[in-house]
């Protein structure tokens, strides 16, 4: 079972699916462990204690901030992982130290490339940061009010800068039309872990600028700079140079994903079968996102007509949700 307890980043979501399907788990997303033999935290931790789990317990601390290791929320789990870049400053007894950041899976991000058309603007795909003060914040925000960087995100509008919000499938496109985009973490995040976009952005053969000191793993297609007012970003890129970006990071990905595999004892099966089966979940994965922005575009649509918006979303919305909804959500996978 996977479980987020105080917010669902579905990105991380959806990569962490089809890894642990990929390993031959039966896959569901809820908060109670019951009838489960491996329960996943991606974030946060459980409001009480549950001393019938005995399975094993693998915890994400991505985030970067300290994340709790849930031996006290499951004092009877055989076994619990806990997963992060940099070593976690106290752990529980029968806790083991994973290093390691996410699965990330390739093959769900990859937009084709033909749609790039080599004339993209630098972006920022983010909603504002309210921390104040940062110095790569405000001159982000300088970027964005001079019109050297497009801004997509909520909470903009508030600092002079027209946007909004876009899903997970305009973000993919927009990225691999794009020469590069610009990171930016919570300064306590900072040296700790890594930003999305770190991982999303190569997939799609975009370059990322991002603060110094913040790829502690040496990841491909992340540049580290002093300041944004002064990074050399490109302001185009050669198709050749777009897909050997992308090849690059797709190796690094891949190998970081199988050793994380390694590193929490799973054993990953290699039959023909079972590839296939993850190339359809993949696909599914990738459905949902499309459907997922297909129903925000629908919606946004039927707010101008407030009448016949009202009368279609309650005749359409059980249709729309089933087609954003995987089978392996509703039967708990395969």
């Amino acid at each position: 079972m996977i479980a987020s307890y105080d917010y669902l980043d579905l990105d991380v979501y959806w990569n962490a699916r089809v890894f642990y399907q990929s390993m031959g788990y039966r896959v569901r997303l809820g908060c109670s462990a019951s009838n489960a033999d491996l329960l996943v935290v991606l974030r946060g931790s459980p409001k009480e204690v549950d001393t019938g789990f005995r399975g094993v317990i693998h915890v994400y601390m991505y985030v970067g901030v300290p994340q709790e290791d849930c031996r006290e929320h499951f004092p009877n789990a055989e076994k619990i992982f806990l997963i992060s870049l940099v070593p976690p400053e106290r752990l529980s007894p029968s806790v083991s130290y994973v290093e390691g950041y996410l699965p990330v899976i390739p093959g769900l991000w990859f937009t084709s490339l033909s749609k790039a058309d080599g004339h993209g603007r630098p972006v920022h795909i983010s909603n504002y940061k309210e921390i104040g003060g940062d110095r790569y914040q405000e001159e982000l925000l300088q970027l964005a009010r001079s019109g050297d960087v497009d801004v997509y995100g909520s909470g903009w509008s508030r600092h002079g800068v027209n946007t909004g919000r876009i899903s997970h499938w305009q973000a993919n496109l927009l990225l691999a039309r794009s020469p590069c985009c610009f990171g930016l973490m919570y300064p306590h995040q900072r040296g700790l872990t890594l930003s999305g976009r770190m991982w999303q952005a190569p997939l799609q053969g975009c370059y990322v600028i991002t603060e110094q000191g913040t790829n502690i793993i040496r990841a491909p297609g992340v540049v580290e700079v002093g300041s944004f007012l002064e990074s050399p970003f490109p302001h185009r890129m050669h198709p050749s140079s777009r897909e050997n970006l992308r090849r690059e990071a797709a190796g690094f990905w891949i190998q970081a994903t199988e050793r994380l595999a390694h590193d929490l004892r799973l054993a990953q099966r290699e039959s023909v079968p079972q590839r296939a089966r993850t190339r359809g979940r993949i696909l599914i994965s990738r459905g949902e996102m499309l459907a997922m922005h297909l129903s925000a575009r629908l919606s946004r649509e039927l707010s101008r007509f407030p009448a016949w918006g009202k009368i279609l979303r309650a005749k359409g919305g059980r249709l729309l949700r089933g087609a954003a909804a995987s089978p392996d959500d509703r039967t708990t996978g395969g």
